[in-house]
């Protein structure tokens, strides 16, 4: 919970324009949120997509909600987690 505190902080600071290394690095999380194979990194993205300010919301909105989406469907027993379908809630 204190990472997704930081996570947002840090968004709300940096991410007051859309620079290249900026969408880059939001586009890494989009990539792997739904589709990492690692229970770990799917939560984390997901938790970090949910705590972007809303300039980046905006502009990756589409991605994000069908991220959200993804993520609250239950999944193969393998690549299931709980964790992840909360926080994307």
């Amino acid at each position: 919970m204190a990472a997704s505190k930081a996570f947002a902080e840090l968004s709300r600071i940096y991410h007051t324009e859309l620079k290249k290394e900026y969408k880059i690095f939001v586009e890494k999380l989009i990539k792997s949120a739904s589709t990492d194979s690692n229970t770990a990194v799917t939560r984390g993205y997901t938790k970090g997509l949910t705590s972007l300010n809303k300039l980046m919301v905006s502009h990756y909105l589409i991605d994000i909600i069908r991220i959200c989406s993804e993520n609250c469907k239950i999944k193969a027993k393998v690549l299931d987690d709980a964790d992840t379908r909360k926080y994307t809630v």
